[in-house]
């Protein structure tokens, strides 16, 4: 039985121990901020004793600290989280651009590797020719592009006027005899 009460006093004693520890604790946080109301008198002439503690509260301020900080201004990069304004930025300018360097067409004397050795009436009515360049045949009719280089602007009985689109250059191709 002894052994029970000695334990029980322990731990009262621990209870008691950490419950005070723990409002120092608090208090020691909190620091003078939080106003502790010990007794609240309505007397005349006499100020309660709130008033009294919050007085002295407001004379711990350091106003020299105070006056500092309020002539520091935000100096970060971006959006100030303190101001509700959202600065719009000014439109960036335009940087001006080189002139663009003008074509320069080749002369319509430049040769073709593009070879016209034929065409071939379809039962439509339209002309089909048939072109070749290094060994490679293409069939098209007018508007057709052959080999991704060359349009078919005209084809007439015994010439086709050809576009490359490439070089940018036109020029007619004489039916060849073979």
């Amino acid at each position: 039985m002894r052994l029970a009460n000695e334990n029980g006093l322990k731990v009262s004693i621990a209870g008691t121990s950490a419950t005070v520890a723990l409002i120092l604790i608090v208090r020691l946080i909190a620091g003078s901020d939080v106003p502790t109301v010990t007794s609240v008198s309505h007397g005349e002439g006499r100020k309660n004793k709130f008033a009294i503690q919050k007085e002295s509260n407001l004379s711990l301020l350091r106003s020299d600290r105070l006056k500092i900080s309020e002539g520091i201004g935000y100096a970060g990069k971006g959006r100030n989280i303190f101001r509700l304004e959202i600065p719009i930025p000014s439109p960036p300018q335009p940087k001006p651009s080189p002139p663009a360097p003008e074509k320069q067409f080749l002369p319509t004397k430049a040769k073709l590797r593009l070879k016209f050795f034929g065409f071939a009436i379809t039962s439509g009515g339209g002309k089909q020719v048939f072109l070749s360049e290094d060994g490679d045949v293409f069939i098209g009719k007018e508007g057709d592009i052959v080999n991704r280089r060359y349009r078919i602007l005209q084809v007439k009985a015994t010439s086709v006027e050809i576009e490359d689109l490439v070089d940018e250059v036109q020029q007619m191709l004489p039916l060849e005899q073979g």
